[in-house]
């Protein structure tokens, strides 16, 4: 590419005050003097075809070519003074294309990814913050942008676990497998979100063909991420449960068909083909999953289905974590560790996230938590604004007998700014009568009920365990650690 020069022109019949509307023109920097302007007009006109030229690229698939010229362009509007919102558009565009260009093989490949991925939102999300509202479809595209990379890196992060899995060895445990599974799962439920999102964005402002692709890519997402909870449930033997998720993931993949297929009929490109035979190929895959459980599952109930209520209660010990440090307006992912401390299952587990602070996928469910078993669930939460808000999540669920329980949990989540880098994750902490602001202090500690929150007392769990230790200890018998445990869980 040849660009044209200083000495091409002659400027000794250009004003000052013309060179700076020129340059006003294309939102670049005044500072300086006149020599400097002039150069500040070339590097700008640079810039912009290498945008251009990269622009093309990126449609014809050309992406290691499309990402060396964003990124190069970028540099260059920073460099004559653009709008942050303009630098960070472009190289949000370029580390995009460089991860677009890449061929992952590895779970470490996925993982770089990822990281690729999620510093091309970063971008984007600032450039969406700092976008000017008289520009709003460059706002639009921001976002819409900023969601669809979001929703790669957490894709990219589910691949790096199924790689990991089936890299174990064949005497692996079922525990272990499931473990990246569920996982998987989870990083996938957050890609949904993201798309989802998008989706939204685009059928807000009428862009059709955005509208249907994104759809299309939050339902395959929310399908894979079904998928491989079964998977998970499946080499822990669970087959009803994986049977259950299987056919959710089979359902759901129907429907993104008929999305990608929509978005075909408004724009025929390589990358919506390819979506699609993506949605095929997991049909065919969720099929298979389906003709292997069903021959395993048999119509047995329980031996503590089968029981009356003998004294016996679920008891659902909590924590809270997050996955990754949160940004403003960036999706995150938090786990609620579940661990069942009690001797009954814990049936129907309802949970819900609640802030005013967070939008997202604030609820969440399982079928069931085996006594003496632990069990996890995501969220996938959008945080409005940096700081550090509170957070409430409520729990309710039902013993084999039809006992209702319900619980209640007060944490406090940090968030970024957008221009900071992420926090380190860590295990929320609860806020009640001791919130601690110390972002330097690393705090590890469980979540516990708010009934015992600031009081010094100890959580139901810990008192459960104390009594579980004195029965395997002899100190006390079989009847009386029942008639502790009942009054414990009374509380």
């Amino acid at each position: 590419m040849k660009y044209a020069t200083r000495d091409d022109y002659e400027w000794e019949g250009v004003t000052d005050e013309q060179i700076k509307g020129l340059l006003n023109r294309h939102n670049c920097s005044l500072d300086g003097n006149r020599d400097e302007w002039i150069d500040r007009i070339f590097d700008c006109k640079k810039g912009l075809d290498m945008y251009n030229e990269a622009t093309s690229a990126n449609v014809n698939l050309e992406y290691a070519k499309a990402s060396e010229l964003y990124l190069e362009a970028a540099h260059l509007f920073q460099k004559v003074g653009n709008p942050i919102h303009t630098v960070k558009d472009s190289e949000g565009r370029g580390l995009f294309a460089k991860a677009m260009s890449m061929n992952p093989q590895s779970p470490e490949d996925h993982l770089k990814l990822a990281d690729l991925y999620g510093k091309s939102a970063e971008a984007w999300n600032i450039a969406f913050g700092a976008s000017s509202s008289s520009k709003p479809e460059s706002e639009i595209a921001a976002e819409v942008n900023m969601r669809h990379a979001e929703g790669h890196k957490y894709s990219n992060l589910a691949d790096a676990e199924v790689k990991r899995a089936s890299s174990l060895p064949k005497n692996s445990s079922g525990k272990t497998k499931a473990e990246h599974f569920f996982s998987a799962s989870e990083y996938l439920l957050s890609a949904s979100s993201c798309h989802r999102v998008a989706s939204e964005i685009a059928l807000e402002n009428k862009r059709e063909g955005d509208y249907y692709t994104q759809l299309g890519i939050y339902l395959n997402r929310t399908a894979g991420s079904h998928l491989n909870y079964g998977i998970g449930h499946s080499s822990l033997e669970n087959w009803e449960i994986a049977l259950e998720e299987f056919s959710k993931a089979k359902d759901i993949d129907n429907k993104a068909l008929k999305e990608f297929q929509k978005s075909l009929e408004k724009q025929n490109t390589k990358v919506l083909v390819t979506n699609l035979q993506i949605a095929e190929d997991d049909l065919i895959i969720v099929n298979k999953w389906i003709d292997y459980v069903l021959p395993k599952i048999k119509k047995v109930s329980t031996d503590t289905d089968k029981l009356s209520n003998s004294g016996d209660y679920p008891s659902l010990d909590i924590r809270l974590e997050s996955i990754e440090g949160m940004i403003e307006n960036l999706v995150s992912t938090v786990i609620v560790n579940l661990e069942n401390t009690g001797s009954a299952n814990a049936n129907n587990v309802q949970m819900e996230l609640q802030s005013s602070f967070i939008d997202g996928e604030t609820n969440a469910s399982l079928t069931q938590i085996i006594a003496g078993s632990s069990a996890r669930k995501s969220f996938s939460i959008l945080p409005s604004k940096a700081g550090k808000p509170n957070i409430t999540l409520h729990i309710s669920y039902s013993d084999p007998w039809g006992e209702n329980y319900s619980n209640e949990i007060d944490a406090v989540i940090e968030v970024a700014r957008r221009e900071e880098e992420r926090p380190p994750p860590a295990t929320i902490i609860n806020v009640k009568g001791d919130y601690i602001d110390d972002r330097d202090t690393i705090i590890q500690d469980s979540v516990v009920s708010r009934s015992n929150i600031g009081t010094g007392e100890k959580s139901k769990a810990e008192e459960l365990r104390e009594a579980k230790a004195l029965l395997d200890d002899g100190i006390i018998d079989d009847a009386e650690f029942k008639q502790m445990k009942k009054e414990i869980l009374g509380k």
